[in-house]
């Protein structure tokens, strides 16, 4: 019986593997055609990679052929690399990057021929050309692209030493330098020319996705916070929440310069039209949300640390915490309005943001009236409901701030 098991297995499983191939492949063709799809319908980073990639091959492409065919040098590898090591996201970094990476290769050429010039090509040469190189490389002004400096000097002294005259050996650092600085100018050439990218929605985007983020935040210590059991929390997940949400601030002020640095220098903005909100405005409200993020995290840590009185459920603010989640339910309305923020219709927006921030003062004065209740840890009740009542007042009027700053109103300091 056993061998028959095996043969009737090892029979099957062929065919079995056939099957499993046959229905591999249209799953497989199934994910090809939707992410074709994502990125001919729908702008994102699986677009912006598929134009960089078209963009890096016709500048490789145009830098060889103009490198080889009409300056004919020792090395026209030099072009294409610098093309596509050149096309960036974004305009403003590909010539800020070209400039940098031309000034690099120079300083290596210049290096590596002076020295060269002096002592001839042999050993103790080389070491003192790689090591000056690298010292230069490290001049921040050079930034990332400060390591060309060393390949620019290395792959010169290798033309310099199969050189046979020093006419030869200049002719060629000229070359290198020339070569380098046509594939960088091919390189902004073809990102100005396709697909120039212009990202006004990112910094839309940041604003929704951190006040979406902060908004879920608030929302879980709300309902945990508003039920009945008083101090039985999960903190632990509050503080991995606490975690994550440290560097999204960051993450969103990146987003908008980024958007920001798409407007520089690309000839798409003068037919795009201008956005309602200008970049100012988006750094602003990233920064208000990034303080509303910093005032959440501190309410946390305040209902985190305290001892409460968990065994009687009748902790001293035991009232006061429920006024309190029905206060940080209104702030989640407000967090909701800018999670679905419209920058096109940014006079409703305002409204709803000062018809959510007017209803957060009318919980804020439900909260400050709740009062600790007399039991025996009264003391640290009365610290606690201090941090929690001055750490709301800072939400509400940081709102306020918020809904004169879209509504265009000159907004008021906030602490």
């Amino acid at each position: 019986m056993q061998k028959m098991s095996k043969v009737h297995s090892a029979a099957a499983g062929p065919h079995m593997d056939g099957a499993e191939a046959d229905q591999r492949w249209p799953q497989w063709f199934g994910r090809v055609r939707s992410w074709c799809q994502r990125v001919v319908q729908q702008s994102g980073h699986e677009r912006d990679k598929v134009i960089l990639v078209v963009k890096s091959a016709v500048a490789a492409t145009a830098a060889w052929a103009v490198s080889y065919y009409a300056i004919d040098p020792a090395m026209p590898a030099f072009a294409p690399f610098a093309a596509v090591l050149l096309v960036q996201l974004t305009l403003y970094q590909t010539m800020k990057q070209s400039l940098l990476f031309v000034s690099a290769v120079v300083g290596g050429v210049l290096l590596q021929g002076v020295t060269v010039f002096g002592f001839g090509t042999n050993v103790a040469t080389f070491l003192l050309v790689t090591l000056l190189a690298l010292v230069l490389s490290r001049w921040r002004a050079l930034g990332v692209q400060g390591i060309q400096v060393v390949t620019a000097a290395i792959f010169a002294f290798s033309l310099s030493v199969a050189a046979t005259s020093q006419l030869q050996r200049l002719t060629e650092l000229l070359e290198i330098v020339v070569v380098v600085t046509v594939g960088s100018v091919i390189g902004v050439v073809v990102n100005v020319i396709i697909f120039p990218p212009l990202r006004y929605r990112r910094a839309v985007d940041a604003v929704r996705s951190l006040s979406g983020q902060i908004e879920d935040f608030v929302n879980s210590i709300a309902s945990d916070v508003g039920s009945n059991r008083v101090g039985d929390w999960p903190t632990e997940q509050w503080g991995r929440d606490i975690v994550e949400l440290q560097g999204v601030g960051s993450q969103a002020r990146s987003s908008v310069q980024f958007a920001r640095e798409t407007t520089y220098y690309n000839p798409r903005r003068w037919w795009a039209g201008k956005p309602q909100l200008d970049f100012r405005r988006y750094e602003q409200l990233v920064e208000h949300l990034d303080r509303c993020a910093l005032l959440v995290m501190s309410i946390a840590r305040t209902l985190q640390y305290r001892q409460w009185n968990k065994e009687s459920q009748q902790d001293a603010l035991t009232g006061f915490l429920a006024e309190y989640a029905d206060f940080l339910t209104a702030f989640t309305r407000y967090l909701r309005v800018l999670r679905h923020l419209d920058a096109e219709e940014t006079s409703v927006s305002a409204a709803r943001l000062s018809d959510t921030s007017d209803a957060m003062s009318e919980h804020l004065k439900q909260v400050g009236g709740c009062e600790p209740d007399g039991h025996e840890d009264r003391k640290s009740a009365d610290r606690t409901h201090a941090v929690l009542l001055m750490e709301a007042e800072r939400l509400v009027d940081s709102t306020r701030y918020c809904a004169d700053l879209l509504a265009g109103a000159e907004p008021g300091s906030v602490e």
